[in-house]
């Protein structure tokens, strides 16, 4: 099995949903619930591999073996889910 190491600020996400129920102030962009996988060294952000995170619908896939398996720079995470179902930032 491959295993991918994330460099700079980039993050290997697996894609949960496609669609979400947030939407934005001018309407544009849609938003994806994806589950960390790994999270590269320059990653500011106070997420862990293992979180579950909304984020703008910036997700590149790189294996085509897997679909749901992909990239996205961490600027693009904005909100971080909690177990209760209460969302934080």
């Amino acid at each position: 099995m491959k295993t991918y190491k994330p460099f700079r600020d980039n993050v290997i996400v697996q894609k949960l949903e496609l669609k979400s129920p947030i939407i934005l102030a001018d309407g544009v962009g849609t938003w994806i619930k994806v589950k960390v996988l790994a999270i590269g060294p320059l990653v500011t952000e106070k997420i862990a591999i293992g979180d579950i995170v909304w984020a703008e619908n910036m997700f590149n896939k790189f294996d085509y073996t897997k679909e749901d398996i992909g990239v996205i720079l961490s600027k693009y995470l904005h909100l971080g889910e909690r177990d209760d179902g209460r969302q934080e930032s």
